[in-house]
């Protein structure tokens, strides 16, 4: 082996460099994934309120969309209950535009707004796709009130009165 390789001053400078820019890599690194950590916690910190016109509902979801407050007041007792399901339901979905909305700003502050992680995380909360089988009768679409994370089940027909 040759030791000139070893005692040249240039390689020494090199090896200095190359320490130097690894330690920056590495330093890089590190503050990158603490930044994600603390992205991660404020995202998991997201609530978005909505209230409808009236200010008779009032929801508060999480960045999934997820219902975590429901307020009711005493005037959704002459609403309508067609009326007050639609309306509930569109403040949920407000509600969850502006947490997307919100996810996407923070997103931006830590990666950039042109990062290849901002938009990779836009797209984790967008909004589902809507597929040919989500139509019924007339076109319209079935998900027009859907958010991500609530349960429906099917609509029951109410009973008529029973005669004796």
């Amino acid at each position: 082996m040759n030791s000139d390789i070893y005692s040249s001053g240039s390689s020494r400078e090199e090896s200095a460099r190359a320490v130097t820019r690894i330690s920056r890599l590495l330093h890089d690194t590190e503050q990158q994934v603490e930044d994600a950590r603390h992205l991660s916690d404020r995202l998991a910190s997201i609530r978005q309120t909505c209230a409808s016109s009236d200010r008779a509902v009032r929801v508060t979801v999480d960045i999934s969309g997820r219902l975590v407050d429901l307020q009711l007041n005493d005037a959704v007792t002459y609403i309508n209950p067609t009326v007050l399901a639609s309306t509930i339901l569109s403040c949920i979905k407000e509600a969850h535009e502006s947490a997307r909305e919100r996810a996407s700003i923070l997103a931006s502050e830590v990666w950039g707004e042109d990062s290849d992680l901002t938009h990779r995380m836009r797209q984790a909360y967008r909004q589902p796709a809507e597929s040919a089988e989500d139509k019924h009768e007339g076109g319209a679409s079935r998900r027009d009130d859907y958010v991500p994370g609530m349960i429906i089940g099917p609509t029951r027909s109410p009973r008529p009165p029973r005669t004796r």
